[in-house]
């Protein structure tokens, strides 16, 4: 399960795409997608196994102007789709 602590990577055969609004992530082991938003590919950014999620919130809460746990609520909801998507890989801390 995905906590505040946890620290999340991209899955090394993870390609993403930009277009418009939408940012498409495509899993070339498994050949499957995601696709998400303009803030969700902000977060996608922000994934470097260095930082926590409580830090990717409070960045995308700041940028967006946005309370912060609507952001975190939504925020570990898509990480723990991307997770069982297998697009991350994640270390709890």
């Amino acid at each position: 399960m995905i906590s505040t602590t946890t620290r999340l990577i991209a899955a090394p055969s993870v390609i993403v795409q930009e277009a418009e609004d939408t940012w498409v992530l495509l899993h070339m082991d498994r050949g499957t997608y995601f696709s998400v938003n303009h803030v969700g590919g902000r977060a996608w950014q922000l994934i470097d196994g260095e930082r926590a999620v409580a830090r990717i919130v409070d960045d995308i809460a700041a940028e967006y102007d946005a309370p912060r746990d609507v952001v975190e609520r939504d925020l570990l909801a898509l990480f723990e789709e991307l997770h069982d998507a297998k697009l991350v890989d994640c270390r709890n801390e």
